[in-house]
């Protein structure tokens, strides 16, 4: 019988869940979007769905429905029966797939290095996955993975129209966010809402978006006796103001275009944003090679994310910007410059 090394990838029974657990909710803490995540049908900006920790799949289906319009009915004579509005209800869908990372290190940097190796591990783990899951979920909703409809893009500028063209002078103003609240409520995108009924948008902008925000005049004046209402609501975490109902946040992360030039795509945004799914949490696997000279630390899950879109004339699309389309909750701000 085999003689163990007595190192815990001989007992992978006894390596305490204690770690997955802990790095999952550690990333997930770290991340810009944990913040507006909820169940279906919560209003959150996030949709999460978790089906498939549960079951075998890859596909995870969610339900997502348009606001009601119109004035309702006055008359003292006409039936309500057979006048009724139908809701809008669309099913939408989304994959997930495997993302995983692992770090290694030989035994001579354990013996030279007094640091506890297997908890710096974790703490980067967690560190890269909070980072990747925010990557993610930016790059869809601003066109890396679904088609963002032209109805929902905006420029901001006064003489420009596209990205491309955009110069030096047309960065973000408290103007021009109020502009964006009215074009969300043009195009009927519901706000998110507080506790206490208040209802409000996000804006998550890059950070030389903010810095030239906040170097205006209009904005020192305007915030000098601003008070962000309501700071103990997980939605008002982060924010650096508030302006006319619209919640500001920064994000490094928010995407960039090096090429036109340094235009960031901000994201103004209310419910059903976009949907998050797991179909396997982060787990934590641990090794030993080369008869324990080299140990490694590796997790891995199963994950996606998906931009939440409607086809007014169709129960179900792939997507196209140049179909009746619209988003559930967003619009992009593009900005210029960003450094």
């Amino acid at each position: 019988m085999p003689v163990g090394t007595g190192h815990l990838a001989d007992y992978p029974n006894q390596i305490p869940k204690y770690w997955e657990t802990s790095l999952f909710a550690e990333a997930e803490k770290m991340t810009f979007w944990n913040r507006f995540e909820g169940a279906e049908g919560s209003g959150a900006a996030i949709v999460r769905k978790d089906d498939l920790t549960k079951k075998p799949g890859d596909t995870i289906y969610f339900d997502a429905v348009l606001a009601l319009t119109g004035v309702g009915d006055t008359s003292t004579t006409q039936l309500t029966e057979g006048n009724e509005d139908k809701l809008v209800l669309r099913q939408r869908s989304f994959t997930v797939g495997p993302l995983k990372k692992a770090v290694r290190w030989d035994w001579l940097v354990e013996q030279e290095v007094t640091h506890d190796h297997r908890a710096i591990a974790r703490t980067q783990l967690a560190k890269w996955l909070a980072g990747r899951l925010d990557d993610r979920l930016f790059n869809e909703v601003t066109g890396g993975g679904t088609v963002v409809p032209t109805a929902h893009k905006f420029v901001c500028s006064a003489d420009h129209t596209t990205r491309a063209t955009m110069d030096t002078d047309d960065f973000l103003t408290l103007d021009y966010i109020t502009k964006m609240k009215a074009q969300a409520q043009n195009l009927l995108l519901e706000p998110m809402r507080l506790d206490d009924g208040v209802e409000v948008f996000g804006l998550v902008i890059h950070p030389y978006t903010e810095m030239k925000l906040k170097l205006q005049d209009t904005y020192k004046q305007a915030m000098q006796y601003a008070e962000v209402r309501g700071k103990e609501n997980p939605l008002f975490k982060g924010a650096s103001a508030i302006w006319d109902g619209v919640v500001i946040y920064t994000s490094q992360r928010v995407p960039r275009d090096a090429t036109t030039p340094f235009v960031a795509d901000n994201i103004f945004f209310g419910q059903q944003l976009a949907a998050r799914g797991y179909g396997m949490y982060p787990t934590w696997v641990e090794r030993d090679f080369s008869y324990g000279e080299e140990s490694g630390i590796a997790t891995r899950l199963l994950v996606g994310e998906k931009l939440i879109t409607f086809d007014l004339n169709a129960t179900e699309t792939s997507g196209d910007a140049t179909d009746d389309f619209m988003l559930g909750g967003m619009l992009v701000l593009s900005t210029a410059p960003t450094s």
